[in-house]
């Protein structure tokens, strides 16, 4: 079946000069990767909770990356919680439910990071939902899902991976990413490891 997506492609405006020094671009999910929501029986917003690590990882791949969140929240929930999660706005772009790609007759949406605008070489996504990914697995990295832990250390271990990634100035980071994804899954799915060092070669 043909998929269907609701907003004209690209999704992403050109790059701006002040971003030219950012080659890379990373796309990030909402709940359950960046916050996580608490609701009433009413099913209202009761709490919103955020990450540990949050506006340190943003704040510092700010300075590397073109930064994007892309969510299948509607637009109005998203710009309330983004709002809170990064009051500075280091995040350039918001993506929404408007934006998910659905097949015709299916309730799978896709985010489906072709339509961005940008080079897939230097894309990266990260989400806590698998499916939502598995258009482009190869820039994405599946985060551990997130409902409340206030020890997780998901964001502080991932970091300095995307730090490096910028740094060595790779070439295509679906490779950078292949590289490491044996190491990188099993410590965002089972629990990270302090202790624990990565090699990118």
């Amino acid at each position: 079946m043909q998929p269907i997506s609701l907003v004209q492609e690209p999704f992403l405006p050109p790059i701006s000069p002040e971003d030219q020094s950012r080659t890379y671009t990373l796309v990030l999910d909402l709940s359950e990767t960046l916050c996580t929501f608490k609701f009433t029986d009413s099913q209202e917003v009761d709490l919103l909770l955020i990450r540990p690590g949050v506006h340190h990882f943003l704040r510092e791949l700010s300075k590397l990356y073109e930064l994007a969140i892309f969510t299948s929240s509607t637009q109005d929930f998203a710009d309330w919680a983004i709002d809170i999660i990064d009051p500075h706005r280091y995040v350039k772009h918001r993506l929404y439910r408007q934006h998910v790609t659905y097949e015709e007759g299916s309730a799978v949406g896709f985010k489906d990071i072709a339509k961005l605008g940008r080079d897939l070489s230097r894309v990266i996504i990260i989400d806590n939902t698998y499916e939502t990914m598995q258009l482009h697995p190869y820039n994405g990295v599946q985060i551990r899902t997130w409902t409340g832990d206030t020890t997780d250390t998901a964001l502080s271990f991932l970091l300095p991976i995307l730090q490096l990634i910028s740094r060595k100035q790779v070439a295509d980071v679906r490779v950078a990413l292949s590289l490491m994804a044996l190491q990188i899954n099993a410590q965002l799915l089972n629990g990270v490891n302090a202790d624990f060092e990565f090699i990118l070669e």
